[in-house]
């Protein structure tokens, strides 16, 4: 036999009272406590709520994971050397004459080490 509320509605049972206390915003236990032996005149345990908090997903909430490796180039990686390179003879005429001018090619390897270290 089901016994009438207050306002003259059936009495749920406790686990649907619990539930009903939990989506009404009653998350922490005294409160909860509280709605339910108000509203239904029900005494339940603490344990049944925290069990209904945790299956509705209103109880503690579950902490967060890992964040997502970001995909973005921030830094850019070093492109890759050319397999190979194709130069004119008028290209390799320049390059000799500039390494003449700096005083020899591993001087102007150097030149462009350091030009490659300042992109």
């Amino acid at each position: 036999m089901e016994t009438a509320t207050n306002n003259g509605t059936a009495a749920p049972n406790k686990t649907e009272a619990v539930r009903e206390a939990i989506l009404a915003g009653k998350t922490n236990i005294p409160d909860a406590l509280a709605y339910v032996k108000e509203k239904y005149d029900l005494d339940v345990s603490e344990s049944l709520i925290s069990k209904m908090k945790t299956s509705l997903g209103k109880g503690k909430r579950k902490k967060p994971g890992p964040k997502p490796k970001q995909l973005t180039n921030d830094a850019p990686a070093k492109p890759a050397a050319p397999a190979q390179v194709a130069l004119t003879t008028d290209e390799v005429a320049s390059l000799l004459s500039i390494a003449e001018k700096v005083g020899g090619s591993t001087k102007l390897q150097n030149f462009l080490a350091a030009l490659d270290k300042a992109r």
